[in-house]
């Protein structure tokens, strides 16, 4: 649970594991900055509700183009963000760390404008993947800002790693003894393609985009190792807040009994699991 009083050496709130063996998590005191948006509003009605989409790894606020567009046709303000080092903000000349901390920073400064765009209506975050678990986060951090969670595959359980991620794997290693911990190495995110998409044009698309981000440090793949293991804890957290989670059967990246730990975690009595059987690993990006 939140410790009210606890303190990290940084100022930041903590919130502690307990004795199953779920990490430490805290509330960032990160400043926000301005996220790159963009939004997909009804034309002709007032909207009912109000969504703020969070991408996945890898991705950008753009891969929610389609879903914003049909969420808007059905009375629902939909807002999708980049986080920092992604879409937008993914520097071409420099590299850019994983920051966890700004990035719900900048969700809570994008949620508290949202209810200014839409006084007096729901605003319901949704996330997929690693957005899905950042989503989590946002809600256990700031339910006075959320009105509902819908997640899909927040979970950190994977299966066994292809031969392309065993690659990576081997890859990371040996730049880490070669004195290449903080560098970059080249298109190693393509290698989880072929296990989050069987369909050919979503293989080529990631493969295509400028905004796609494929450029990852074995630091970083710490980074969001770490952050993906304090899922448990924010799920604890999750008190009130209706949440909705969704897993596609046919993901061959993450394991479905490990959505399902993570959502028997939520201490929220208004809660639903959805298995999907037709999807992959990408159901709302897709």
């Amino acid at each position: 649970m939140l410790e009210s009083g606890a303190q990290s050496e940084s100022g930041e709130s903590q919130a502690s594991g307990d004795k199953s063996g779920a990490k430490s998590i805290r509330v960032p005191n990160a400043v926000a900055k301005s996220a790159p948006c963009v939004s997909w509003l009804p034309s002709d009605e007032k909207p009912r509700v109000a969504m703020l989409c969070i991408h996945g790894f890898s991705l950008h606020k753009g891969c929610y183009a389609a879903f914003g567009k049909e969420m808007a046709k059905v009375g629902i303000a939909t807002y999708a963000m980049d986080l920092r080092g992604f879409g937008e903000l993914k520097d071409t000349t420099q590299h850019t760390e994983l920051d966890f901390d700004g990035c719900l920073a900048d969700i809570k400064a994008v949620l508290e404008q949202i209810h200014k765009n839409h006084p007096g209506l729901p605003v319901v975050i949704l996330g997929e993947s690693m957005g899905g678990s950042i989503a989590l986060r946002a809600t256990a951090f700031y339910p006075d800002l959320v009105s509902g969670l819908i997640t899909s595959v927040p979970a950190r359980d994977r299966f066994g790693m292809s031969g392309g991620e065993v690659g990576v794997t081997v890859k990371a290693g040996l730049s880490t003894i070669f004195g290449g911990y903080a560098k970059p190495m080249s298109d190693v995110a393509k290698a989880a393609v072929q296990k989050i998409s069987q369909k050919e044009e979503v293989r080529n698309e990631w493969k295509n985009d400028p905004l796609m981000r494929n450029d990852f440090s074995p630091k970083e793949f710490l980074q969001f190792d770490k952050f993906m293991a304090g899922n448990l804890t924010a799920a604890g957290l999750v008190k009130n807040t209706p949440v909705l989670f969704v897993q596609g059967t046919n993901d061959k990246l993450i394991r479905p009994a490990g959505t399902w730990k993570l959502f028997e975690r939520l201490q929220t009595p208004n809660r639903q699991l959805v298995l999907s059987k037709n999807a992959e690993h990408l159901i709302f990006e897709e």
